[in-house]
């Protein structure tokens, strides 16, 4: 099994201006994402979270050369509140790819961080 991490942060008031912005919102997130943050009381710090999340993930597959857009990733939240990622359909996603993203926002930042699992058994083909 082969682990790679990635990590970043974001000023949250950078979002404040992007509210209204549909084009860069449908560009870098998908509708369950806008809806999600748009339901909160201060959407910036989710939309800036999220944003951090994807660019965690993005930095982690690089360890393995996969590039995906930023729209193409997409994190959502299960019941219980924890941060699940998701690759877009458009996307080959190789076999034996695990995606895990912790998230945090706290006054004017949103942090997040992220680790990809690859299991050695896949052929490197799939990649």
């Amino acid at each position: 099994m082969r682990i790679f991490t990635g990590c970043d942060i974001v000023r949250t008031g950078r979002f404040t201006s992007h509210l209204d912005d549909k084009r860069f919102l449908d560009r870098c997130f998908t509708e369950a994402e806008q809806i999600y943050c748009f339901e909160k009381a201060h959407p910036e710090k989710h939309f800036a979270a999220r944003f951090a999340g994807k660019e965690a993930v993005l930095k982690a597959l690089s360890g393995l050369g996969i590039r995906y857009p930023i729209g193409s990733v997409e994190i959502l939240n299960e019941p219980s509140g924890r941060p699940i990622v998701r690759i877009s359909e458009r996307e080959t996603v190789p076999d034996g790819l695990c995606i895990d993203v912790s998230l945090s926002h706290d006054g004017e930042y949103a942090a997040a961080s992220a680790v990809v699992c690859f299991s050695e058994d896949t052929p490197p083909d799939n990649i």
